[in-house]
């Protein structure tokens, strides 16, 4: 209970001190968490990247593709999907220096190369390296900055790797 009202207290201390703060739920529990403002009444939380109408988390932990998706829904997210070349070239400068090898958000689930986003969106948009997707059985789930040329492969979704998360941008207008 204590914790509960430090955290209740914490927040309406960030709020006195103007800057907009909300109350996420993380499973059973909820913390607050601070949102950088901007001109537009739209942003992202802190430590997030916002790019056009989405944010976005690069996640330096490594996980499997199905660990990092969970990941990324407790924090009301999915792995990222990719609308189009500006968009990956962005996401690509969250995993800058090194541009590790990240789980985003594509996956085939099935036999065959039907593959689909996380979060639902159209795979209209793909950035494949030279041969790939190659999907053998146990390659299923989607990285990028695969070899010199940071393209994307299929790999197998058990590897540990790092991943990227992103959400719709939160309206502090609502």
């Amino acid at each position: 209970m204590k914790i509960v009202i430090l955290c209740v207290v914490s927040c309406i201390m960030v709020v006195l001190a103007g800057v907009t703060s909300i109350w996420l739920r993380l499973g059973n529990h909820y913390t607050c968490c601070v949102v950088k403002p901007d001109l537009t009444n739209k942003s992202c939380f802190e430590d997030w990247h916002q790019f056009n109408d989405r944010c976005f988390l690069y996640i330096k932990k490594t996980m499997t593709w199905l660990e990092a998706e969970k990941n990324c829904q407790i924090m009301g997210a999915n792995l990222t999907s990719v609308r189009s070349t500006d968009e990956y070239k962005e996401i690509q400068t969250l995993t800058f220096p090194n541009y590790r090898k990240s789980w985003i958000g594509g996956s085939a689930p099935q036999k065959g190369n039907a593959w689909r986003w996380s979060d639902g969106q159209k795979f209209d948009y793909t950035n494949w390296c030279y041969g790939e997707p190659n999907s053998p059985e146990d390659q299923r789930c989607l990285l990028m900055n695969f070899s010199e040329e940071k393209c994307w492969d299929d790999d197998e979704c058990g590897l540990n790797l790092t991943s990227v998360c992103a959400r719709s941008v939160l309206s502090l207008m609502d």
